[in-house]
Order: structure tokens, then sequence, then C-alpha cells
């Protein structure tokens, strides 16, 4: 689990997430392929999934990532 603040103008590289990942926007929004993300909107990828996030005015996030790859088998 991780805070990040990015930049008004932020542009990562495009992010994979072997484990799956949940986000929270805590302020200001960023968007990717799908939408964009507001204040308060909550994000969940599965296990394998990517995306490529941008924002354009700044944002501070919540990231969780792993933890959603699944039910283990006994």
């Amino acid at each position: 689990m991780r805070l990040e603040r990015w930049a008004p103008g932020t542009v990562p590289e495009s992010r994979n997430y072997p484990g799956g990942v949940e986000i929270l926007v805590l302020e200001g929004a960023f968007d990717d392929e799908q939408g964009e993300y507001r204040r308060h909107d909550w994000l969940r990828l599965p296990a394998g999934s990517g995306h490529r996030p941008a924002s354009r005015d700044g944002c501070m996030l919540y990231i969780k990532e792993n933890g959603l790859g699944g039910l283990a088998s006994s």
C-alpha cells in the first residue's frame, strides 16, 4: 500500500499489476483507457491487468497492489 501524489501533467509509463490493484482517488482526478476517475472513485483491476494512466490537473491516490490473485486451492 502506498500514497502517490501526481503533479499536473503526470503521464507515467504503462502500469501492469500481476497481483491486481485497488486505487482510491483521494484528491483530483486521473484517466486511463476506460474513463476518468475523480475524488472518491475506486478502481479495482484484477490480477494480470494493466492500464495507461495520466492526470491533467494532478491527483493523490491510495494504491493497494497484489491480493487480488484469486482464491487459493487446497
